[in-house]
């Protein structure tokens, strides 16, 4: 029950965030599990809105007030890491925005010249800066104002893999490292 109560909470928390930001949300795709889970919880309410009659937005990169998908690209990230967001991006038709600079630099990009106001992104309260957050928060003192969208903060490890497996969606192959 509550991993189905987490998927559907999480699409119903997606659906509302892309009615108040239209043509200014984002998604942070960093490869990761998480960020992986989110991924398709984001196609999951997409196509759930096309189902409404609501106006579908595509994960691209933000051409007609589509949700723009982003990721940090730099000499640091695995191989592997990115070979699976590239794969990712041709295996769902997925624009992805690869940035090549500081994190700070980026967001500055995103929220100045592409309109971003809100993000979202795979955190969970595991992880080290998601101790102190919420499923909504804003982004941190000295950096680019947005909104941080958090729809599995409160997903448990086993909650991830549950739906990465139960879905048979791909993963990062460093996991079964």
């Amino acid at each position: 029950r509550r991993f189905c109560s987490n998927v559907r909470g999480a699409i119903a928390m997606i659906d509302k965030l892309l009615d108040i930001f239209p043509n200014s949300a984002s998604f942070s795709f960093n490869g990761g599990k998480d960020s992986t889970v989110v991924l398709h919880l984001l196609r999951l309410a997409m196509y759930k809105r096309g189902k409404s009659g609501k106006i579908k937005p595509a994960l691209q990169t933000g051409a007609g007030g589509e949700l723009i998908t982003f990721y940090f690209d730099s000499d640091s990230c695995f191989d592997e890491e990115k070979e699976f967001v590239d794969s990712t991006a041709t295996k769902f038709d997925i624009s992805i925005m690869k940035l090549k600079c500081t994190f700070k630099e980026g967001l500055e990009s995103l929220t100045k010249e592409h309109g971003v106001k809100a993000i979202f992104m795979g955190t969970r309260r595991a992880d080290p800066d998601g101790k102190d957050i919420d499923k909504l928060s804003t982004s941190s003192p000295g950096w680019p104002a947005f909104l941080r969208v958090n729809p599995c903060l409160d997903w448990k490890y086993n909650d991830i893999w549950m739906f990465l497996r139960i879905f048979s969606f791909p993963y990062c192959s460093l996991y079964d490292s």
